[in-house]
């Protein structure tokens, strides 16, 4: 049985890509969902990647349009804006080719 701890799940986000594809495991769903907290967190996880590791993040908005389920799903992330001391990066989360 594969390592499902929280850190396990993080090392899965390859940094070196826009995309990344992840399942999530029983144990980490709340009825049909993901908890929300794991979701955020694989989703910040792949957005650092486009950003300094020494420019500090200041503000996260995660707004949950429906619910990550046990299938499949993708982490999308692009670099909205990046300026002198500000970079905006998205994260989308796709599952069933759907947000």
């Amino acid at each position: 049985m594969p390592d499902t701890s929280f850190a396990a799940l993080l090392e899965r986000v390859d940094s070196a890509t826009d995309t990344n594809r992840l399942q999530l495991t029983p144990d980490w769903m709340q009825g049909r969902a993901g908890y929300g907290g794991l979701v955020g967190a694989l989703a910040l996880k792949a957005m650092r990647s486009h950003v300094p590791p020494a420019r500090k993040m200041r503000s996260l908005l995660i707004s949950f349009v429906g619910p990550v389920g046990a299938d499949d799903f993708s982490i999308h992330t692009r670099v909205l804006r990046s300026g002198k001391a500000v970079t905006h990066v998205e994260a989308k989360l796709v599952q069933k080719e759907a947000v």
